[in-house]
């Protein structure tokens, strides 16, 4: 493959990007690929042929799905065959996936609390390219857990997450939900 790392840039974390690796047999004898195996779940590729004679060609046509992705991707394709040089040739699809809007962090560990005990924790919402956003509801998936927003003169929300320590000692994982009008 004379391009196997392709690079899209920056895409929206809401598409999918779509591209086509050319894979040509510079042997003496007929190419036959035996398996094509994706990275990850989000990634899906498929070839136009799988035996290849001397001097042809094959396309690898693939299609990376950024939904709910954040930030740099690199996922890659590896194309089996019985090339006796090089019998696992990988691609690679990277860039990076952006969002019309962005946490400071998408997880909060709070470590170890004892009851009753109270701990907090800041999180800032942004925007692309600064646009005006209003968060219009936040639903928190447990009642030890509060929210309080405020709005910096910067325009960037800033939420206070704070955990009142649970009454029954052990692990405690919950999900915030944050809706907003963008």
């Amino acid at each position: 493959c004379d391009e196997p790392v392709y690079d899209f840039g920056s895409a929206d974390n809401s598409t999918s990007i779509d591209h086509t690796f050319v894979i040509k047999n510079i042997g003496d004898t007929t190419l036959e690929i035996t398996n094509i195996r994706a990275a990850c779940g989000c990634t899906v590729a498929k070839v136009s042929t799988r035996s290849i004679p001397p001097g042809g060609t094959s396309e690898l046509t693939a299609n990376l799905n950024l939904r709910g992705r954040n930030g740099r991707q690199s996922k890659g394709i590896t194309i089996s065959s019985n090339d006796p040089d090089n019998p696992n040739l990988v691609v690679t699809m990277v860039g990076n996936a952006t969002s019309a809007i962005s946490l400071s962090t998408e997880r909060i560990m709070f470590g170890q609390l004892n009851a009753g005990e109270e701990t907090s924790t800041p999180l800032e919402i942004r925007t692309a390219d600064n646009v005006n956003m209003n968060i219009t509801g936040i639903e928190t998936g447990h009642e030890a857990i509060s929210v309080e927003e405020e709005t910096g003169a910067d325009g960037v929300k800033r939420l206070q997450v704070s955990l009142k320590g649970p009454a029954q000692p052990g692990p405690f994982t919950s999900n915030i939900k944050i809706m907003t009008d963008n």
